[in-house]
């Protein structure tokens, strides 16, 4: 499975921030107040070529959760119409755990929980949920035995319960995918290009040692991560948390040193800026502020040539200023 090269380039951009997630905003534009406003704005495609070059645009644009439900209504709807394409359902099914890893994690770090934004946030939420099971109903029975497929829907089950759940409930999901994941890595020890081994990671880092936490194990799988693809700063950055948790801080720096030699991949400039961000405040609490002022001058030249990437400054607090949290963008 996954021939095709923008499956390959889709699939290799995703779980960025999934399992446990990253703060991220969406960027202000008109609010949606039901279902069919979702993507009323999406461009449309004259032909097969130009469908699958704006998904592809939709899709790089982490910093905007209306590019992503375009993505979304696009991919689940041409797939819909191709019950018996494989590939294409693979695509939808990345397009939700992308919306959902983008909503979630802007109402977790929003202050508006109630009004038009809530309802606008809380409507992209619940149709990613909605296409993504229809996606992933009619792509079981396609590809009942791919380790992929099943590491995609551990992702969305994952990411799916982050939301209006208890943390016992979320413990518990994550609890009961870790041995599913252990399974579709012993199926291809190269899940989803080192994306499995950074989420099996991820989940011992972050579970409790009752419900199957291991810091130890979590560094192993960390490494493979960055092993298996060393250009990923999400793997990089991951596991320098793992040493950070273990109070290792000569090998936090290390870790994150790597991260000055690792250029952005394409479709992934959000990602790169928000990688960055997370290593400059490792190298901080490591001790380092010598590391720490490089990555910050390495990112704040790439955001200059980027303007279009959030800049993910603080939140609000209670009209306090700090950063619209629509926007990303800095208020007074």
């Amino acid at each position: 499975m996954f021939q095709n090269e923008f499956i390959k380039r889709t699939v290799g951009c995703i779980l960025a921030a999934s399992v446990m997630g990253l703060m991220t905003h969406g960027t202000a534009h008109a609010l949606a107040t039901s279902e069919k406003d979702l993507g009323a704005a999406c461009k449309k495609a004259r032909n097969f070529d130009e469908f699958n070059e704006l998904v592809g645009e939709y899709s790089s644009q982490k910093f905007s959760k209306e590019a992503l439900t375009c993505a979304l209504k696009m991919s689940a709807d041409y797939a819909a119409s191709k019950p018996k394409d494989a590939e294409s359902h693979v695509v939808a099914l990345t397009a939700s755990i992308d919306l959902l890893e983008a909503v979630s994690s802007i109402l977790d770090g929003s202050p508006y929980n109630e009004g038009p934004e809530a309802k606008d946030l809380t409507l992209r939420w619940q149709y990613a949920i909605k296409r993504g099971k229809e996606t992933y109903a009619r792509l079981a029975k396609l590809a009942p035995n791919d380790p992929n497929v099943g590491a995609l829907k551990v992702a969305f089950d994952l990411l799916a319960t982050s939301r209006y759940v208890s943390q016992e409930l979320m413990i518990k999901v994550a609890a009961e995918a870790l041995p599913r994941l252990q399974q579709y890595l012993k199926q291809d020890p190269k899940l989803l290009n080192g994306l499995g081994e950074m989420m099996l990671g991820r989940m011992y880092l972050s579970l409790p040692e009752v419900s199957g936490g291991d810091q130890d194990l979590a560094i192993v799988h960390l490494k493979k991560a960055v092993e298996i693809d060393p250009r990923n700063l999400v793997n990089v950055r991951w596991l320098a948390e793992g040493y950070m948790a273990l109070q290792q801080n000569d090998l936090v720096i290390k870790t994150v040193q790597l991260m000055q030699g690792i250029k952005p991949q394409e479709g992934q400039a959000q990602q790169y800026a928000d990688e960055l961000r997370g290593g400059i405040g490792l190298a901080s609490r490591a001790g380092d502020q010598a590391l720490s002022d490089a990555l910050k001058g390495q990112r704040d030249a790439f955001l200059a040539k980027h303007p279009e990437v959030l800049t993910r400054k603080s939140l609000p607090q209670v009209g306090h200023g700090g950063a619209n949290p629509l926007t990303g963008k800095h208020e007074d």
